[in-house]
């Protein structure tokens, strides 16, 4: 079974699983989004911003971030595990 998916967590203690933790926040987010679609809520502090600019900024930043640590974990991270085994 994959990590990210252990139901078992919550058998062993009255701790919800991590599954369960991360849906919550996910939902908690989604409910926040919706709630400011429905009542049309105008955030005037974000009108000096470009919101097409801020998230292609972080798209970016999140993909070279992401390149950055596959390419650590393939080239330096790997050589680690395989003198231990």
């Amino acid at each position: 079974m994959k990590k990210w998916l252990n139901f078992q967590d919550s058998q062993d203690n009255d701790k919800p699983c991590l599954f369960c933790r991360r849906l919550r926040i996910f939902l908690s987010i989604v409910c926040v989004l919706l709630a400011l679609l429905v009542f049309e809520v105008e955030l005037s502090f974000l009108f000096f911003f470009s919101l097409t600019a801020v998230v292609a900024d972080a798209v970016g930043i999140g993909l070279v971030t992401t390149l950055i640590w596959k390419v650590y974990h393939e080239y330096w991270n790997s050589d680690d595990d395989k003198k231990s085994r």
